[in-house]
């Protein structure tokens, strides 16, 4: 098959994946797409998990295997075009994704999903978090992807002729033959990074440049092109979420609000002023989405209150 070549600085990570599969023409058509979006506002987790959903209902009837993606962008006059481009590469972008040869994942809002794969392995998904798997999973690859948060049980190389397992995020890959292990990756988060923290067994997390290797016990996080140095890791905080947990050192006030946006299916308007500021956090039974967001509010000196669909943080300036 014949494949495109294009510039990996100004395409989305996740984007770079789905044009190596696919021919030349379609590929440019979808780069040509992308860089007509520009800047485009990120969609929300939320709004990512209701979306694949309505595209799995639509595309829930039967086809055949060998069915391969099709589109074709409209050539339109530039001044329409501009205005058209973002919805074009976002139905391109789903549209492939959803067709037959993967199947989709998705945790609901404050709620958590247990999957059992075909190689043995099991993976529970948190509120939110999508999973992305091939129907050729277990025969020839070992490969899922992953956009949010998940604890990964893996069954040994050995039992599954030999083929490693690997996690693929935005911007990381993590490999192992046999292990216990997190992954958050969120994509959309205001402080987007990978984080992986091992429980038992050996991982290979790699970037775009360098990788590392980490024992039980140990974590690290990918936030640009490499992965940081292996460190010691606190297991119960890292895979707190799965218990109902809440668990935050050091991160913006954003990633927080996005979680619990997730977790409580609600939305969450601060000023980025209130969404940048770090904070830590832990709470093993953390209550509800009032209670939380009011803990919160008082460690930056901010206030909430309710609005029709969730809470907005504010600060009086007088």
């Amino acid at each position: 098959m014949k494949t495109v070549q294009h510039d990996p600085n100004h395409i989305d990570p996740r984007l770079q994946a789905i044009l190596g599969d696919l021919p030349a023409d379609e590929a440019a058509d979808l780069v040509e797409a992308w860089d007509l979006a520009g800047d485009a506002s990120p969609v929300s987790a939320v709004a990512r998990v209701s979306s694949w959903r309505r595209i799995e209902e639509a595309t829930s009837a039967p086809a055949p295997q060998s069915a391969r993606p099709s589109f074709r962008l409209l050539r339109l006059p530039s001044f329409r075009r501009y205005a058209v481009a973002a919805s074009v590469v976002l139905v391109a972008v789903l549209g492939y994704l959803a067709l037959p040869g993967h199947t989709l994942y998705v945790a609901d809002s404050g709620e958590s999903l247990s999957i059992e794969l075909a190689d043995g392995s099991s993976v529970l998904l948190a509120s939110g978090s999508e999973l992305r798997v091939r129907d050729s999973f277990g025969t020839d690859n070992r490969r899922v992807r992953l956009d949010g948060e998940g604890f990964f049980d893996i069954t040994p190389a050995a039992d599954n002729e030999g083929l490693s397992f690997e996690v693929q995020t935005f911007n990381a890959s993590i490999e192992v033959l046999g292990t216990a292990f997190n992954v958050r990756a969120y994509a959309a988060d205001l402080q987007a990074e990978t984080r992986v923290a091992v429980e038992h067994g050996l991982v290979r997390v790699e970037g775009d440049s360098e990788a590392v290797e980490l024992q039980a016990g140990q974590g690290t996080r990918v936030a640009d092109d490499a992965p940081a140095l292996p460190s010691p890791v606190d297991l119960t905080k890292a895979t707190a979420w799965r218990d109902g947990g809440l668990a935050f050192d050091s991160v913006p006030m954003g990633v927080v609000f996005a979680e619990l946006e997730r977790r409580y299916d609600i939305r969450i308007e601060a000023p980025m002023s209130i969404a940048r500021l770090e904070v830590s956090y832990w709470h093993q039974t953390p209550g509800t989405a009032a209670e939380v967001l009011s803990d919160l509010a008082d460690v930056v000196d901010a206030e909430i209150r309710p609005t029709a669909n969730g809470f907005q943080v504010y600060r009086n300036d007088r």
